[in-house]
C-alpha cells in the first residue's frame, strides 16, 4: 500500500510541476487543481493510518523526503544534467587553462625571465663586479718571491720631484687605469704624492705629517709605505712608468728619506701600482734607524684600511729593510 501510494504521488507531483510550468491554458489551470486535491487526499489519508514514514524519529536525522521524487523525476534529472553539464565542462577546462596559461607562463614568461633578467644580471652585473674586481678588501702576502725592489730614480723616463723639501706635495697622473679597493680610477687621474712617505688617489691638498688609518678626514684613499713626518734629501723622489701595457707598472721611490727626528736615519721605500691585475707592491730597501710608522692602504671613503703590520699592531708598525709586501684585491 505504501508503495502504491509513493507512486500516486510521484505521478500527482509531476502532473503538478507540468501544470505549474505552463499555466497559460484552462487545461493546465485544472490539473494542477487536480494534483493539489491529490496530494492533499494522500496526506490526509496517512495522516489517518498513522503512516509516519516521512517524519524522522526523535534523534535521528531528518528523512529525505523530496529524494523519491526530485531526485529520481525532472528537477533531479534537469539538476543532474546542468551538473554533469557544468563539471564536465569545468573539469575539462582546468587542463586547457593549465596547458595554455601555465604552460605559457611558466614556458614563456619564467623561461624568459631566467634566461633573460637573471641570465643578463648574473652575466652583466656580477661578471662585471668579478672581472674587474670590486676589490673590497685585500689580502697581504709576505716576501713574495716576484717582487724585486725597482730602482725608480735611474728608469727610463723617470722623474725626480720634492728634492730638498719638507711637509710638501705634487701631483701626477696615473698611467693606466686602476682599480683601487671598489672604485676604478682612469688612466690620466691625479695622483698626489708627499715629502712625508705616502701618496693617494684622492688628489688630496693635504701634506699630512703623520696620521692613523682608515680616518675620514683628509687625505683618503692613502697608499702609504712608510707615513710619518720625513724630509727629502737631495735623492729627491721618483716617479716612473715601467714595462709595455697591459703590464706596466707605475713606481713612487723615496730615496734616501730623512726623519726630521733623526738625523742619522736612510730611508729608501718604495710603491708600485701594477697594470691589469691591480696588485700593490711596498718595498724597503734601506730603513736604517726607522721608527713606527703609518703603514698600509685606506679606502676612498676613508672608512677602511688594511695593513701588513701585525694584528695587534693595528696599521702602526716599523718596516724592516729588504722586506717586501704585496697587496692582492680580493673580491
Amino acid at each position: 500500500m505504501l508503495g502504491s501510494r509513493r507512486f500516486v504521488w510521484a505521478c500527482a507531483v509531476a502532473l503538478w510541476g507540468c501544470a505549474a510550468r505552463n499555466p497559460s491554458t484552462p487545461q493546465d489551470a485544472a490539473a494542477t487543481e487536480t494534483a493539489v486535491d491529490v496530494i492533499a487526499t494522500l496526506d490526509a489519508s496517512a495522516a489517518d493510518r498513522g503512516e509516519g514514514d516521512d517524519q524522522p524519529a526523535p534523534g535521528d536525522a531528518p528523512a529525505p523526503r523530496d529524494l523519491g521524487v526530485d531526485d529520481g523525476g525532472v528537477d533531479s534529472g534537469a539538476v543532474g544534467f546542468d551538473v554533469a553539464i557544468d563539471q564536465g565542462q569545468d573539469a575539462a577546462s582546468p587542463p586547457l587553462d593549465t596547458g595554455n596559461d601555465t604552460g605559457n607562463d611558466t614556458g614563456n614568461d619564467t623561461g624568459n625571465d631566467t634566461g633573460n633578467d637573471t641570465g643578463n644580471d648574473t652575466g652583466n652585473d656580477v661578471g662585471n663586479d668579478t672581472g674587474n674586481g670590486p676589490a673590497t678588501r685585500y689580502r697581504v702576502e709576505a716576501s713574495p718571491a716576484d717582487v724585486a725592489h725597482i730602482d725608480a730614480c735611474e728608469a727610463p723616463g723617470a722623474m725626480r720631484l720634492l728634492v730638498l723639501t719638507d711637509d710638501t706635495r705634487v701631483r701626477v697622473n696615473l698611467p693606466f687605469a686602476f682599480r683601487y679597493w671598489s672604485t676604478d680610477f682612469a688612466a690620466g687621474s691625479p695622483v698626489a704624492v708627499t715629502s712625508n712617505g705616502w701618496a693617494s688617489l684622492s688628489n688630496t691638498t693635504s701634506t699630512n705629517r703623520s696620521s692613523s688609518i682608515p680616518a675620514t678626514l683628509e687625505p683618503n684613499a692613502t697608499l702609504a709605505p712608510y707615513w710619518r713626518d720625513l724630509y727629502v734629501r737631495g735623492g729627491g723622489v721618483c716617479v716612473a712608468t715601467l714595462g709595455a701595457a697591459p703590464r706596466r707598472q707605475f713606481v713612487i721611490e723615496w730615496r734616501e728619506t730623512l726623519d726630521v727626528n733623526n738625523a742619522n736615519t736612510h730611508l729608501t721605500f718604495e710603491v708600485v701600482l701594477h697594470e691589469g691585475s691591480n696588485l700593490i707592491d711596498f718595498s724597503y730597501r734601506s730603513m736604517l734607524n726607522a721608527a713606527g710608522a703609518t703603514v698600509g692602504l685606506e679606502n676612498p671613503a676613508g672608512t677602511e684600511a688594511v695593513s701588513q703590520c701585525p694584528a695587534d699592531a693595528g696599521t702602526w708598525c716599523r718596516p724592516v729593510a729588504g722586506t717586501r709586501f704585496r697587496y692582492v684585491p680580493v673580491p
